[in-house]
């Protein structure tokens, strides 16, 4: 039986996810391509079959901007970095600050997600601060959009 020697992990890897961009890169376009060539053909056959009207192209600007959105979403998936879970250790605030500095190219700031502080007591210095970034991050997320 052998056994492989295990490297360190990717970030992607820590955070459960795994991609293999090149082949996904040239199957993506290609797919994003053809839904989007799928889109374009049912707005002009559909301006063909019904009458013109405000509310008609209203209609299906609405449904085209709900499938492209859904499209964008789905493929921009592989390249957000948020969390779902953060644990922020009390003796390390400086890497739970660089956490909330980081940015995602998906979504502009990044959201940590459930964030589960690990400090011991009482405390020092450094909870103290950590408590103070987190205190920090809530706050800007609320005012950013209420997402934490």
């Amino acid at each position: 039986m052998s056994r492989r020697k295990a490297g360190p992990m990717s970030s992607d890897q820590q955070n459960g996810r795994q991609r293999n961009t090149q082949r996904r890169s040239a199957l993506a376009s290609d797919e994003i391509r053809a839904k989007l060539q799928h889109f374009t053909e049912r707005l002009e056959s559909h301006s063909k079959s019904t009458p013109v009207t405000a509310r008609n192209v209203e209609q299906r600007l609405a449904a085209l901007r709900a499938e492209i959105t859904a499209v964008v979403r789905k493929e921009a998936r592989p390249f957000c970095n948020c969390n779902q879970i953060t644990v922020a250790f009390g003796h390390e605030p400086e890497k739970f600050e660089a956490e909330t500095k980081l940015v995602c190219p998906i979504h502009g700031r990044r959201s940590l997600g459930v964030i589960v502080p690990l400090m011991g007591l009482p405390y020092d210095d450094s909870d103290l601060r950590l408590i103070e970034l987190m205190d920090r991050y809530a706050r800007s997320s609320l005012e950013f959009g209420g997402q934490i």
